[in-house]
């Protein structure tokens, strides 16, 4: 396992390493913070680097913990691991460096919500996606060209990666990391289930008139309202469903190297598009 800790450089330089091929790739691809930097370095001022490089140690115990479960997918080789102090935008995810798969993961959202998360599925799903972006290069966030790839194939990189650790971590755990009890995943099903007409006919609008729409996004993907999580990452489950009725004739390494035109007519069958 490759590990390269930039937390401590971090800490040397007061905030973001303009120079690394971790943070320019970030900056392209993943980051939409205009105040970035200066959000990183705050971080930095109010953190100790002691506590986070302790974080650190107990991100890759947690790490090492995944390895039989890893083996099981078989995807062989591990990703590289990134640990760094970002804006708190992601807690982890997947990136392409040189070619090669890392995952990335910011020690300071680490931090503060470890013992929140249950770990295993949680790191489970974040070491797929740059496996991935690998096999796949079409589904890598800095390829996107319309909305279309924006919104269906983000939709299939969360799904993928939730069905894969369901099979081994199946419940609340796997879909919410345990920021949702039982009751609180199936509040969410529901909910999901009832807004799919609704979403479906909004995703579809915006893949036509290949436009952003950022609250249909986060209402996706990311999270509109923490005192109603269960009206949140509505695009996971969606993902998932349509990945659980193509997997059973495929490995899980032929489920990400498929093409994205495979599921981009499953996708609109399932949300009743016909753009």
């Amino acid at each position: 396992m490759k590990l390269l800790n930039l937390v401590e450089e971090q800490f040397q330089k007061g905030g973001v390493i303009e120079e690394h091929p971790f943070f320019r790739e970030y900056l392209e691809v993943f980051n939409f913070n205009s105040d970035f930097s200066r959000k990183v370095g705050e971080i930095i001022e109010n953190n100790y680097l002691e506590s986070l490089q302790k974080e650190v140690g107990i991100l890759l115990k947690e790490i090492e913990a995944v390895v039989p479960f890893w083996e099981k997918v078989g995807f062989g080789d591990f990703p590289g691991i990134i640990t760094y102090v970002g804006d708190g935008a992601y807690d982890g995810h997947g990136i392409i460096i040189d070619g090669k798969p890392f995952a990335f993961f910011d020690m300071a959202v680490f931090g503060e919500r470890k013992d929140m998360l249950s770990l295993k599925p949680w790191l489970l799903h974040e070491l797929i996606h740059p496996i991935h972006y690998q096999l796949s290069p079409q589904f890598y966030p800095r390829n996107y060209k319309t909305a279309e790839d924006r919104y269906l194939k983000k939709m299939i990189v969360e799904g993928v990666a939730t069905h894969i650790t369901l099979q081994f971590f199946p419940g609340k755990d796997t879909y919410w990391s345990g920021f949702l009890d039982n009751d609180g995943v199936k509040r969410w099903k529901n909910y999901c289930e009832e807004q799919r007409d609704t979403l479906g006919e909004k995703i579809e609008d915006v893949v036509k008139m290949n436009c952003q729409d950022d609250m249909l996004f986060y209402k996706l993907f990311g999270i509109v309202d923490f005192e109603k999580l269960y009206q949140s990452r509505l695009g996971y489950y969606y993902g998932e469903r349509i990945v659980d009725q193509i997997i059973k004739n495929y490995s899980f390494r032929e489920l990400l190297q498929m093409d994205f035109s495979f599921f981009r007519e499953r996708i609109k069958r399932y949300f009743g598009m016909d753009y």
